[in-house]
């Protein structure tokens, strides 16, 4: 697993994941090394906005569950600065670029970031086949009725799907992705830095009403216990 983070533009940064796979196989040092990432570049106050890229995994191998994890996984997909939750909770836009099969972790991943820009050809595993994945965040996102139906049913949803669902914001031809997440990050990156923490903080702060935070808090005390809810 490697991660590599690149500044593609003014103020828009590219984190690039080496094997979206391994999240779903819940390695440790996968969500580590992502997370890290992540908190770096969202402590850099000379980035706006994030894209976060290589989250299709090609052909799906399925899940390891908490309890067959590696011990050092609560911490990095899990806790309270784990994976999911720094995601959502970022200080700068996240911008998720897809192409491709995008498994359960990744798209829970894509449900926590700001935008999802995506090609027509990928799909969406349902993010409720982890444990991170946030029931109040996915109803913001999509409506109850759709999240529900998604919840119960399982299984992918095309790009268009989820386009019209609302769990995808764009979609664009393949040879024009990078050019479009690139674009929408720059503009992004005209609000000034303040501005643009202090909305993000805001909306941090939203999502904790409707209960985002205590979903998040359910699950890490599902996964130190040893439990699952998938």
């Amino acid at each position: 697993m490697s991660t590599d983070t690149t500044l593609l533009a003014d103020h828009v940064c590219l984190i690039t994941v080496g094997d979206a796979a391994a999240l779903d196989r819940r390695e440790s040092i996968a969500g580590e090394q992502l997370r890290d990432a992540l908190l770096s570049t969202s402590d850099d106050d000379d980035v706006k906005a994030i894209i976060l890229a290589g989250l299709t995994t090609g052909r799906f191998a399925g899940l390891v569950g908490p309890q067959d994890a590696h011990p050092g996984t609560r911490a990095s997909y899990s806790g309270t600065r784990g994976l999911h939750q720094v995601v959502t909770y970022c200080k700068k836009v996240v911008i998720a670029e897809v192409d491709g099969q995008v498994g359960p972790t990744a798209s829970a991943l894509c449900l926590a970031a700001d935008f999802v820009v995506s090609t027509s050809q990928s799909t969406f595993a349902s993010p409720f086949s982890v444990p991170e994945a946030n029931y109040p965040l996915a109803v913001l996102t999509m409506r109850a009725n759709r999240t529900k139906a998604w919840m119960f049913r399982g299984g992918e949803l095309d790009a268009r799907s989820a386009y019209e669902a609302g769990f995808v914001n764009e979609l664009v031809p393949g040879k024009s992705l990078r050019q479009a997440t690139t674009d929408l990050g720059r503009r992004v990156a005209l609000m000034p830095l303040d501005g643009l923490t202090v909305s993000k903080m805001n909306i941090g702060a939203a999502f904790d009403v409707i209960g985002v935070g205590r979903e998040f808090d359910a699950t890490e005390a599902s996964v130190a216990a040893g439990g699952a809810s998938w």
